[in-house]
């Protein structure tokens, strides 16, 4: 009896229609969901517009997830805002009584925990102190945007990003006055996810709703873009976020408050360093920088080769495994001994593979008698972990890979693609 094992990468990063993802941290995960559609034009408020995919979180962070930070993170203490008098301290309520600084630091942690580039730069320790911005000389400058670092993966959303996904449709190019999908107001409730419904308009003493219980879906599928709480983006009153002290846009309304809160055309000002009750933030998620488009991370090209526009179809090291499957294995393209090879361990009847994930990557399992055709057994979502695959034939009753005898000879495939 043996077993082969072949490893495979798909040449490309995937990019799937808008699909709920479960991102893991410590303590807490976080369901994202795709906004795709790259190269929308703008809204006729001049906000909306977004050349790339990117995810945004399908709720806002909750209370749960501030204090994971504060336990985890060895960083500053986040301190939330006593909402004994509006609803209560539950644990899903969303986290209010941050100020955008203080929603940076636990977005940092988010990157750092998980082995990304911080988004925000803190030259001090403050909790509250007012982020510093990045420099030319800074790895993952981005010039239009100094308050944002290219290298990062988890960032707060920009006025643009929060308001695509909150008031476009993808699917019928369109621009809605509210983030229910609609050009009147939704329906004021109290909680619920009932379709068209938003947190709005209730009793100060009733507080804001759960993350998970917050209203009906946008077009996109995020819940409570408008109602429950304001949400703070990462955008300055001014072009281009030059200046650290600028006030912050908030936009989406919240429960005690109007309709008038809610349309596309409303936004408030919000200095950085003000926390308050009524207002809290969703994160958003972007693929990692790649400005010539080659599928190859600029970061990982400049670390490899010292410059960007590499071809990724080609073999540095002669490896039989082109740059671009090296750039999704996590593994060196210029060394000849450094490719994605795991090796299968086996004991009768019983099949294990370890397999050593990166974050940011996808990696399922494949399994054949014949080499022709191959049946998915198992996926696994990269966070910097070892995974082992387990295979027992003795499991398989019927269909194409029952065997009547064992031992018997089973192949096996790796297939890792970008998230």
């Amino acid at each position: 009896m043996h077993t082969t094992i072949k490893s495979a990468a798909v040449l490309g990063l995937l990019i799937s229609a808008p699909l709920v993802q479960a991102d893991s941290f410590t303590g807490f995960s976080i369901d994202f969901v795709d906004i795709g559609n790259p190269g929308n034009p703008a809204d006729n408020t001049g906000h909306g517009a977004v050349g790339y995919n990117y995810r945004i979180g399908v709720h806002e962070v909750s209370r749960a997830m501030i204090e994971a930070y504060n336990t985890n993170s060895g960083g500053p203490t986040l301190t939330l805002h006593d909402m004994t008098s509006y609803g209560g301290n539950g644990v899903n309520r969303p986290a209010t009584g941050l100020s955008w600084n203080e929603a940076a630091r636990f977005v940092n942690w988010l990157n750092t925990s998980t082995g990304h580039a911080a988004a925000y730069k803190f030259t001090t320790d403050g909790a509250n102190d007012n982020i510093s911005l990045w420099q030319s000389g800074d790895a993952g400058f981005d010039a239009s945007n100094p308050y944002r670092n290219r290298n990062a993966h988890y960032v707060l959303p920009s006025e643009d990003e929060w308001y695509k996904a909150a008031y476009y449709s993808g699917s019928t190019s369109t621009y809605y006055n509210y983030a229910t999908g609609s050009d009147t107001p939704p329906t004021e409730v109290a909680s619920g996810t009932t379709s068209g419904t938003a947190v709005y308009n209730q009793l100060s003493a009733t507080g804001p709703a759960d993350i998970t219980n917050a209203g009906g879906l946008s077009p996109y599928g995020t819940m409570a873009q408008n109602g429950n709480v304001v949400e703070l983006t990462e955008s300055g009153h001014t072009t281009p976020n030059d200046l650290a002290s600028d006030y912050r846009v908030g936009r989406g309304g919240y429960w005690r408050g109007s309709s008038d809160n809610l349309p596309s055309g409303f936004g408030v000002w919000i200095p950085p360093n003000l926390e308050a009750y009524t207002w809290g933030f969703r994160v958003a998620s972007v693929l990692p920088y790649d400005s010539d488009e080659n599928g190859l991370a600029d970061a990982w090209e400049q670390e490899h080769f010292e410059t960007i526009g590499v071809d990724p179809d080609a073999d540095a090291d002669g490896d039989s495994n082109s740059n671009l499957m090296e750039f999704l294995a996590g593994t060196d393209p210029k060394d000849i001994g450094s490719h994605f090879k795991p090796e299968g361990i086996h004991k009768g009847t019983s099949h294990a593979i370890p397999i050593q994930t990166m974050a940011d990557r996808k990696y399922e399992v494949f399994a054949s008698r014949d080499l022709v055709n191959w049946h998915l057994q198992e996926t696994y979502t990269g966070d910097g972990t070892q995974k082992t695959f387990s295979f027992d034939e003795t499991t398989i009753t019927e269909g194409p890979l029952y065997s009547a005898t064992h031992p018997s000879t089973y192949f096996f495939r790796v297939k890792i693609t970008g998230l």
